[in-house]
């Protein structure tokens, strides 16, 4: 009995520490420069409902954590054009990188 409870337990973690891995990572740079973007935002959402929000550190890399699905991502910066990308697909338990270059 003790062990088919730990043993369960410890299944649980294990897929709840691989969804919680999954993520949208990558770097905000400029088209031209290549020049790193800090403080750009970038907005994340599925079927047109916004799921999370981040903005990119001081390198321009970011990291937002998302359930395994299909989202689209809109990256703005001002003085730059927003940016749009659509099906960026995040599987479950792995980091999905998207570098992007925005251009002015």
């Amino acid at each position: 009995m003790v062990r088919n409870f730990l043993l369960t337990l410890s299944l649980l973690l294990v897929a709840s520490l691989t969804f919680a891995q999954t993520s949208l990572t990558g770097k905000v740079s400029d088209k031209d420069t290549g020049e790193e973007m800090i403080a750009a935002n970038i907005v994340v959402s599925k079927n047109g409902v916004f799921i999370r929000g981040e903005t990119t550190d001081i390198d321009g890399n970011y990291k937002i954590r998302v359930d395994p699905g299909t989202y689209d991502m809109e990256i703005s910066y001002t003085g730059y054009a927003t940016q749009k990308i659509t099906v960026v697909i995040a599987s479950a338990g792995k980091l999905t990188r998207v570098d992007i270059q925005i251009s002015s």
